[in-house]
């Protein structure tokens, strides 16, 4: 957070608006996108709405507001937040800006229009439409032109993984969390993720050897994971 933070006061807020650098708004929501990702949904919630004009900006912030009311329980609101989000990212212009060039602001923010819209679903214990939405997370993730680091910060398998467990289906969850760690290797989330899905297999063996590689992963952090979620 100190480093998003500190990012944040590097940008010249004045020109975020201006076409050629519209990518100043990806950078300046990285704080929000962190704050999703650590789960703190009442400081996001304090999070001043955006102008209209900046749409990125005001896409990732219906985003973060749409997680945060879902983890405190408040779906009508969260479902609220998706139409706008959905309104914004639908928009023609969303094809047109993108973030550096590459990806667009309409292939990006659709990821945050599934994840948000399974996560509603699976609030509502309808985890096969949750299921389907984040799949499709994971299909457009998996289409974006490679960047460093990546245009979507939240990795949607680990969500999809998360949400599996949920829904009491491990063996899934683990091929999804191994796909996870593929391509993010060590990464603690999905190490996290991984133990949880073998345990609840009875694979007490490969649990261990992998709740060994979480704590090494996460040493050194300052929070405590109750999923691959938060």
């Amino acid at each position: 957070m100190q480093t998003a933070t500190a990012l944040t006061k590097t940008i010249p807020v004045e020109l975020m608006g201006v076409k050629d650098y519209v990518t100043l708004q990806h950078w300046y929501t990285v704080p929000w996108y962190t704050m999703v990702r650590f789960g703190k949904w009442n400081e996001i919630l304090q999070i001043p709405k955006p102008v209209d004009s900046l749409f990125y900006l005001k896409s990732v912030w219906h985003y973060a507001r749409g997680m945060a009311n879902v983890r405190l329980k408040n779906l009508n609101a969260a479902t609220e937040e998706l139409k706008q989000m959905e309104k914004i990212v639908s928009a023609p212009i969303m094809k047109e800006l993108s973030i550096g060039g590459f990806n667009s602001f309409e292939r990006v923010l659709s990821i945050g229009v599934n994840i948000l819209d399974g996560e509603i679903h699976a609030a509502h214990k309808d985890y096969t439409k949750a299921v389907a939405s984040l799949k499709k997370a994971i299909e457009i993730e998996d289409g974006l032109l490679y960047q460093e680091p990546p245009d979507w910060y939240n990795p949607s398998r680990q969500l999809l993984g998360a949400i599996l467990l949920e829904a009491n289906r491990p063996s899934e969850a683990e091929l999804i969390f191994q796909e996870d760690l593929a391509i993010y290797p060590a990464n603690g989330w999905s190490l996290f993720g991984l133990n949880q899905s073998l345990q609840k297999q009875g694979k007490k063996k490969e649990a261990n050897a992998t709740m060994k590689l979480f704590k090494e992963a996460f040493k050194n952090a300052d929070v405590k994971l109750t999923s691959a979620r938060k």
